[in-house]
């Protein structure tokens, strides 16, 4: 199918593969397949053991186990995944993900982001952060935790934190290159 413009797209593909053009708002769910997406509005997805392949979003919601996705460029993208791979070029707004397992990767933060919300256990995270820009950023993660950052790093704080009974590694940090007003 080439276009799906309505005001609600429902589709259900199970054990096949799909190329759509756009999807302009749509619910969908996609179990042992493939999605190959050019271009979507809004769209929420609920997915077990996929693939999918997406060029342009402006917003996604994801409900997500054993999927792996790789998003050229997103608005803004939420959600729950578990033991899943998402990948995303270019994150242009924001993010809040809870992750279980898996991976977690943006390779470049649009210089219009406001936020990336990150709520993970036990999840690889890389985050690519332009030095030309400034960022303020939140870290919270149990002691299994690997946080690396980068050379452009202007400001550090550590503290230990007791939530839910269990000790959490907290760190603020200013990344990037500050502004002379």
């Amino acid at each position: 199918a080439h276009a799906f413009t309505g005001s609600n797209t429902r589709l259900t593909l199970e054990f096949g593969t799909a190329t759509i053009e756009t999807i302009s708002q749509g619910d969908l769910e996609i179990n042992y397949a493939e999605l190959y997406l050019t271009n979507g509005d809004q769209i929420k997805i609920q997915s077990k053991s996929s693939k999918f392949y997406m060029n342009e979003i402006a917003g996604a919601e994801l409900t997500s186990k054993r999927d792996k996705f790789w998003i050229d460029k997103i608005n803004s993208v939420k959600g729950d995944i578990s033991f899943s791979y998402l990948e995303i070029k270019e994150l242009e707004r924001s993010s809040d993900v809870k992750t279980h397992y898996g991976d977690y990767k943006v390779m470049d933060i649009g210089p219009e982001a406001t936020q990336v919300i990150l709520n993970s256990n036990y999840t690889d995270i890389t985050i690519y952060f332009k030095p030309e820009l400034y960022y303020e950023v939140d870290i919270s993660g149990n002691d299994k935790t690997e946080i690396t950052f980068p050379t452009e790093l202007l400001t550090r704080k550590e503290t230990k934190e007791t939530k839910d009974g269990e000790e959490v590694l907290v760190v603020e940090c200013k990344i990037g290159t500050l502004a002379s007003n």
